[in-house]
C-alpha cells in the first residue's frame, strides 16, 4: 500500500488542483459571454434552480429531459454568489469540475493515502489541461460529468476493497451523473452493483479478495472493513438517494405524464440503433488519443478503435496481475473499475438512439486516466507526484493565457441582436416569442435569456415548452397570453416569406420580427 488510507485531507494534493482551477476561474470572470443554444437554455434552467423550482435536468432532443436536476442546483450557488450573469455561470461550471476533482483526490486519499492523492491530484490536472480552458469553461452537460465520472469510479473502488464510505458518496456522484446524462446509467448501475457485491463480500471476513501470498494479514487492516457498520450505511444511502431524487419523484407524482415515466417508455420501446461495431469506434474514439480536447473529435476507424479498446483491456489485465503480485489491492480495484467502465461505455453507446455523437461517450476517456493512477500505484515509482501536479498545473495555467475562453460567435450575435432589439421594447413588457425558423431556436434561448433577466415576462410556443421550460408556458402570474409578439426568421432560407410585422434587429443569418 502507498501511504496510510484515510486520515486526514492530504492538503498539497487539493493545492494542486484547487490553484489552477482558480486561475482558470479568474480568466473565465473577466471573458465576455453571449447566452446562446444549449448554454442559454442551462442558464435559464440554474436561474429556476436558484428559486428552488427546478424539477428536471438539461433536456433531450427527444421530447424529454435527464432525470434530474442536480446539476442546475450545484450551478446555481456560484451562480448566484458571483451576480446571476452569463459570466458567473461560466465560473460557476469551471468552480464545479474543480470541485469534483478535488473529490477525486479526496477519493484516492483515503483510499490509498496521501501518495494516491497527490498522484490522482497531478493526473486530474493534466486531464482539465488536457480537455482545455475553453471546454472545462463551457456550461454544458456532457462535459459537466467527465470528471465526475473518474470520482464515482474511485468511489466504486473503494466499495469494492470494503471501504463503507464508498457507498454514500458513490450514491451522491451517481446520482449527479444519472439525472445530468442518462447515458451514464449504465456506468453507475453496473458498476455500482459490482462494487456493492465485492464490498458485501469483502465485509464478511478478515482478509480482501485481493490477497497477495503471504499478505492475509496486511489486507484484513483496511478502514471500513468490518461487516457490523453495514446495515447502518445501506440506510443511510439509500435516505441519501431519497432525497437526491425529491425532485424528479416529485416532478413524477406532479407530471402528466411525468418525465420518468416519459424516460421508461422512450428507452423500453425504441430499440438500439447502433451496431456494437459502432459503439466500438465510439469508445475507441474516447479512448484514442489519450485525454483529447475536443469533444467534437472525430472516432478513429473501426480496426483502430478495436485496437484501442483491446491495447486498453490488456492495460487494465496487467495492471490486475502487478498490483495482485504486489500485494496492493487498492490499484487492483481501480484496474478493475476502469475496465468496468469502459465496458459500460460500449453498452451506453450501443443503447444511443440517433447519430452517435462523440460528445456522448466522452465520459468514459476517464477511464484512462483511471487505469493509468492504478498502474502507478501498482508499481509504486519513485518519482515525486507533487512535480508531476505542478508541471501539469503550470500546463493549464498556460493554456488559461495562450487558449483562453472567448465568447462564441453566436453567442456575440446574441449581444447584438439584443443591443439593437432592447431599445425598442417598453420596460417589463410581456412577450411571445415564435419560430418562423426552428432551426433559430438557439437565438431564441440567448434572447430569452436576456429578455428575462431584463424584466420582461416571455412566453413560447407550447411545442417548445419540452426545450425551455414550462415556467414559459405563461406570460403573467394570473396565465394571460397578452403581449407582442417577436419572430424569429432566417433571411434567406426555405421556411417561406418573412413573418408579418416590423423588422426590429438582425445579425448575418438571423432576423427579428415585432407584432403589436
Amino acid at each position: 500500500m502507498i501511504g496510510r488510507p484515510g486520515g486526514r485531507l492530504d492538503r498539497l494534493a487539493v493545492g494542486l488542483v484547487a490553484l489552477p482551477v482558480l486561475v482558470l476561474a479568474a480568466v473565465t470572470a473577466f471573458v465576455t459571454q453571449g447566452p446562446w443554444g444549449d448554454q442559454a437554455v442551462i442558464l435559464l434552467s440554474t436561474d429556476r434552480a436558484a428559486s428552488l423550482r427546478q424539477l428536471v435536468g438539461p433536456y433531450s432532443r427527444f421530447g424529454w429531459s435527464h432525470p434530474g436536476p442536480l446539476y442546475f442546483y450545484l450551478l446555481a450557488v456560484p451562480y448566484k454568489l458571483l451576480g446571476s450573469t452569463e459570466r458567473s455561470l461560466a465560473v460557476a461550471s469551471v468552480l464545479l469540475a474543480g470541485a469534483f476533482a478535488v473529490g477525486t483526490v479526496a477519493a484516492a486519499g483515503a483510499l490509498a493515502g496521501s501518495r494516491a492523492a497527490r498522484w490522482a491530484g497531478a493526473l486530474s490536472v493534466l486531464e482539465l489541461a488536457a480537455i482545455g480552458p475553453s471546454t472545462v469553461a463551457q456550461v454544458w452537460n456532457p462535459v459537466a460529468i467527465i470528471v465526475p465520472t473518474g470520482t464515482f469510479l474511485i468511489c466504486a473502488a473503494a466499495l469494492a476493497r470494503g471501504r463503507r464510505w464508498g457507498l454514500p458518496a458513490g450514491v451522491v456522484v451517481g446520482s449527479f451523473l444519472v439525472q445530468t446524462d442518462v447515458g451514464t446509467g449504465v456506468l453507475v448501475a453496473g458498476v455500482g452493483a459490482v462494487a456493492l457485491a465485492a464490498g458485501l463480500w469483502v465485509g464478511r471476513g478478515p482478509a480482501g479478495l485481493w490477497v497477495a501470498p503471504g499478505a492475509a494479514g496486511a489486507a484484513g487492516g483496511g478502514a471500513g472493513r468490518g461487516g457490523g457498520g453495514w446495515p447502518r450505511v445501506l440506510a443511510g444511502s439509500a435516505v441519501l438517494g431519497l432525497v437526491l431524487w425529491l425532485p424528479p419523484l416529485v416532478q413524477e407524482a406532479t407530471g402528466h405524464p411525468g418525465n420518468l415515466t416519459r424516460l421508461a417508455r422512450f428507452f423500453t420501446s425504441s430499440p438500439p440503433h447502433q451496431t456494437l461495431a459502432h459503439a466500438v469506434q465510439a469508445i475507441g474514439g474516447a479512448l484514442w488519443p489519450p485525454l483529447r480536447g475536443r469533444l467534437d473529435a472525430a472516432s478513429p476507424g473501426l480496426a483502430a478503435s478495436a485496437v484501442v479498446l483491446a491495447l486498453f483491456l490488456g492495460l487494465v489485465a496487467l495492471t490486475l496481475r502487478v498490483a495482485r503480485r504486489r500485494g496492493r489491492p487498492e490499484a487492483a480495484w481501480l484496474a478493475a473499475m476502469a475496465g468496468l467502465g469502459v465496458l459500460a461505455g460500449v453498452a451506453s453507446a450501443d443503447r444511443v438512439t440517433g447519430p452517435l455523437f462523440s460528445y456522448l461517450t466522452d465520459w468514459s476517456s476517464v477511464a484512462a486516466v483511471l487505469v493509468l493512477l492504478a498502474l502507478i500505484l501498482a508499481l509504486a515509482p519513485r518519482a515525486a507526484p507533487e512535480w508531476v501536479g505542478v508541471a501539469a498545473g503550470l500546463a493549464l495555467v498556460t493554456a488559461c493565457f495562450i487558449n483562453p475562453p472567448a465568447v462564441s460567435l453566436p453567442g456575440a450575435q446574441v449581444n447584438a441582436l439584443w443591443s439593437q432589439l432592447r431599445p425598442q421594447l417598453a420596460a417589463g413588457e410581456p412577450l411571445r416569442l415564435r419560430l418562423a425558423s426552428a432551426d433559430r431556436w438557439p437565438w431564441q434561448a440567448g434572447l430569452m435569456v436576456d429578455l428575462s433577466h431584463s424584466g420582461h415576462p416571455v412566453s413560447v410556443d407550447r411545442s417548445w415548452l419540452f426545450l425551455f421550460g414550462t415556467q414559459f408556458g405563461r406570460t403573467t402570474p394570473a396565465g394571460s397570453a397578452g403581449g407582442a409578439l417577436l419572430v424569429l426568421y432566417a433571411p434567406g432560407s426555405n421556411h417561406g416569406r418573412a413573418p408579418a410585422g416590423r423588422p426590429v434587429a438582425e445579425v448575418p443569418g438571423t432576423s427579428v420580427y415585432l407584432s403589436p
